[in-house]
């Protein structure tokens, strides 16, 4: 083998093994780049997690409020139509008491005391 043969077999080898140096840097960034992004999304995941669960517990508290609230009216709504009842009932009597005493002091029949 001559020397430019050599040469040129040396060459060769050192263009492939430039190639494969390179094609091994490429893949080994990919890679880092892989697990970069990854790790970035299990972060963005673990935030949208407690987010949405933060969101469940504020959604929780506002419907158990809004029950409460609820309970409360329906509390007062119903006192009150049990106080209006009343009301009516103590009406009815007044005017009752009313027109027996109307009749009474119109009845030709009273005693005297």
């Amino acid at each position: 083998m001559s020397l430019a043969q050599v040469a040129l077999v040396l060459a060769g080898n050192g263009l492939l093994a430039g190639l494969c140096l390179g094609l091994a840097f490429r893949v080994w960034r990919l890679r880092w780049d892989l697990a970069e992004t990854t790790r970035q999304l299990d972060q963005w995941y673990d935030m949208a997690a407690l987010s949405l669960s933060q969101t469940s517990y504020q959604l929780k508290q506002e419907q158990l409020q809004a029950l409460i609230w609820q309970q409360k009216y329906g509390r007062l709504k119903r006192g009150y139509q049990q106080t209006r009842q009343l009301l009516a009932l103590i009406g009815l009597v007044q005017r009752l008491l009313l027109y027996r005493a109307a009749i009474s002091a119109k009845s030709p029949h009273r005693t005297r005391r």
